[in-house]
């Protein structure tokens, strides 16, 4: 059965969230000043923990851009904070 899932996005470089696999993420934007990342999942498939690094506009990424796979680009604090949600592949 397919639904959309949202999950809390823990604010640091990097963090992982475990949903079930081949969902397709659809989405980051704030909720409430909260980020969130919401996904199109297929609740029969097993859950697998996927890796996201969260970077600000400006910090430095360490990875190369074939190991990043973009995801969104939302605002905070009124739009005085830019974030950027890359999946780590």
């Amino acid at each position: 059965m397919l639904k959309v899932l949202k999950y809390k996005i823990e604010i640091g470089d990097y963090f992982e969230i475990e949903m079930p696999n081949g969902a397709e993420i659809l989405k980051a934007e704030c909720q409430r000043g909260q980020p969130y990342l919401w996904v199109l999942a297929d609740l029969e498939h097993l859950s697998i923990k996927r890796t996201f690094r969260f970077a600000g506009t400006g910090h430095p990424i360490k990875h190369q851009k074939n190991e990043l796979k973009f995801i969104s680009t939302f605002q905070m604090d009124k739009g005085n904070l830019i974030f950027h949600i890359f999946e780590v592949i």
